[in-house]
């Protein structure tokens, strides 16, 4: 059985294959990235910004960079901006960005199966 893929996906050049008995169909033109749900765990005065202390962020099904993620965040949460980044945009050297428990900089890629945790500075003493 010849499968189509739906329109949209691009130019379709069609290749067919024996597989156990099935013929299966390949676009081998186009890689189409779906976006799914990243779960984020929050700290300190970040969760006076979400009101929770887990929250989603849409991400590239097959990861992003913690840069990308973060500006997916504040593009979420506008008042996190301060928190996190200086004014010229740079991540703020006293947040803490955990993935997987190990700290990470903005460039560590990271899997929407990603454990990743933001941890702002602390004001007080």
């Amino acid at each position: 059985m010849i499968k189509s893929l739906p329109s949209g996906f691009g130019t379709r050049r069609t290749t067919a294959s024996l597989d156990i008995g099935f013929v299966t169909e390949h676009n081998t033109n186009a890689v189409r990235h779906q976006r799914v749900d990243m779960e984020l765990t929050v700290h300190g005065p970040l969760r006076g910004v979400t009101g929770s202390k887990t929250v989603s962020i849409s991400t590239a099904d097959d990861g992003e960079s913690v840069q990308a993620v973060l500006e997916q965040f504040v593009e979420q949460y506008p008042r996190a901006r301060t928190q996190l980044f200086d004014e010229d945009g740079t991540l703020r050297g006293s947040v803490r960005v955990l993935v997987d428990g190990d700290r990470a900089d903005p460039e560590t890629e990271c899997l929407p199966t990603t454990e990743m945790s933001l941890i702002p500075a602390a004001q007080g003493g």
